[in-house]
């Protein structure tokens, strides 16, 4: 018997969990939040990093970091007295693929009793860029409007010129 049941049982049970997590389009890995050894990747990470478990995450999922990132989120996932958060969202550009993820980070217990931080990033990178381009195509809009308008009221005035004269000159 494994964890009160069957070994059958547990292999069935390990079976879907990887056939989930490997059927994701977002990475999902686990770090332990004192050592930050990568414990779990998913094939969506494997593809993006290599197969870097047991090796720190701050040396595989960024680019020259000589230490744990500052940017870690490790010190938002546990309170003081030690029990879990709620999960920690934040939108980061990764250093390594330069792909814009969406991460969700919370603290979970893995199965030798260390505390680790599992993040899920799902990849934003067509998200920001859309964003980015809309923001453009507002800005474009604004600057021709305002062109529009300073052209409008130099042909207003201009037009106003000869007939204020015009007028002028029936009055005389």
């Amino acid at each position: 018997r494994v964890h009160g049941g069957t070994f059958a049982e547990w292999w069935e049970a390990n079976q879907r969990f990887t056939f989930v997590m490997g059927g994701l389009d977002a990475l999902v890995y686990v770090a332990d939040l004192k050592t930050y050894e990568i414990l779990y990747l998913n094939d969506f990470a494997k593809n993006l990093f290599g197969n870097s478990v047991g090796q720190k995450c701050w040396k595989v999922l960024q680019i020259g970091q000589s230490g744990p990132c500052e940017f870690c989120t490790n010190k938002h996932l546990v309170s003081e007295d030690g029990t879990a958060n709620d999960p920690y969202v934040w939108t980061f550009q990764n250093t390594v693929t330069q792909k814009w993820f969406q991460c969700h980070d919370v603290a979970i217990p893995w199965t030798d009793g260390r505390l680790g931080r599992m993040e899920i990033a799902a990849d934003i990178s067509n998200r920001i860029h859309a964003e980015s381009e809309l923001k453009k195509t507002g800005d474009r809009y604004k600057y021709e409007v305002d062109v529009k308008n300073r052209l409008f009221s130099i042909i207003s005035h201009d037009l106003k010129s000869p007939f204020n004269s015009l007028l002028g000159m029936t009055q005389v």
